[in-house]
């Protein structure tokens, strides 16, 4: 019995401690510097989730080179986000406001909040079309006409990921 008890203890010292509210983790990705403080399994499935869309952001635009890695920040908690955009922007984020594309002083950032949000789908549309707000902006600088780039920020956030397939612009299921 006390074996089984050791056995118990050395297991639960391998395995990620949870984060601390406000506390960051940060994962490399193949396009992406993601920092948040959503459970591992969570950031893992986002992480995951962001570079398939960057695969598609690139087969839509041959030749688009970015050339460092994206920066995204999720945060679970609004108080949070709303900090960090402060602390970066100068301004607050608004509660309706769950997702964000910014850039200062060079460095491009796509931010975003789960609390409010109903899952993970809302906040996958969320970063979609502020991601690709982004990697235009990291590829092209500002030669995208703005209505364009809205334009397809929009089909971007309505895609749909099958077995094997990405579908952009993919009519939402109700």
């Amino acid at each position: 019995m006390i074996r089984l008890g050791v056995l118990i203890i050395l297991l639960g010292c391998l395995l990620p401690l949870p984060l601390r509210a406000g506390e960051l983790a940060t994962y490399t990705t193949r396009y992406y510097t993601f920092v948040t403080d959503l459970p591992a399994d969570k950031a893992r499935i986002v992480a995951d989730r962001m570079d398939l869309i960057c695969d598609t952001y690139r087969q839509y635009f041959p030749g688009a080179v970015t050339t460092k890695p994206l920066a995204m920040y999720v945060f679970t908690r609004h108080a949070d986000y709303s900090s960090f955009m402060k602390k970066t922007t100068g301004a607050p984020m608004q509660e309706w406001n769950p997702a964000v594309f910014f850039e200062k002083d060079n460095w491009m950032v796509t931010a975003a909040c789960m609390e409010g949000l109903n899952g993970l789908t809302p906040l996958f549309s969320s970063l979609q079309h502020e991601g690709l707000h982004q990697f235009v902006q990291a590829a092209y600088g500002n030669s995208m006409p703005i209505w364009t780039n809205e334009g397809l920020a929009q089909i971007f956030e309505h895609t749909l990921i099958g077995r094997d397939r990405v579908i952009p612009g993919a009519a939402p299921i109700s």
